[in-house]
């Protein structure tokens, strides 16, 4: 087996095991409020959720305005649109305190890439202002309080 697929297996393994719920009232709270609360998908949504707060604060801290988080819509979710100038930025954060920047790639693959660039073109259809301007597409990947911020990390394929 190459260390490619080793990756892609212990990457599938360990969300495998953070998906499983043991108790069903916490799969309606996306983010559960128990700061204690043992179950893993609750580990894991607040874990996700601290990243995109460090995020948007990173953002901020380098003159970028916020437009939208957890933007979702019928084609999918994207966790941070960001305005730069005249440029629309849409992002994906990865907080994952398991693996490292050269993984980032199985979590942003090319099947999230497309749903990414789906519903960015659907908030640019509901939100026309910013149709003329440039887009581009970031991933920001949060490890134990460091951010590394990857501009341009993927475009659309024309």
């Amino acid at each position: 087996m190459n260390s490619q697929r080793l990756i892609t297996n212990l990457y599938k393994k360990k969300t495998e095991k953070l998906s499983e719920t043991s108790d069903s009232d916490h799969s309606a709270n996306p983010v559960c409020a128990n700061p204690v609360c043992a179950d893993p998908v609750c580990a894991k949504n607040r874990l996700g959720k601290q990243g995109e707060e460090q995020a948007a604060a990173f953002l901020k801290s380098a003159g970028m305005e916020i437009i939208a988080q957890n933007y979702r819509s019928k084609t999918g979710e994207i966790d941070i649109i960001a305005l730069e100038g005249e440029t629309v930025i849409f992002l994906e954060v990865k907080t994952w305190s398991a693996f490292g920047m050269e993984d980032l790639g199985y979590g942003v693959d090319i099947k999230k890439q497309r749903k990414i660039i789906k519903t960015a073109k659907f908030f640019l259809s509901e939100n026309r202002k910013y149709s003329n301007m440039a887009i581009r597409f970031d991933v920001i990947f949060v490890n134990n309080n460091l951010i590394n911020h990857l501009a341009s990390a993927f475009m659309e394929s024309v």
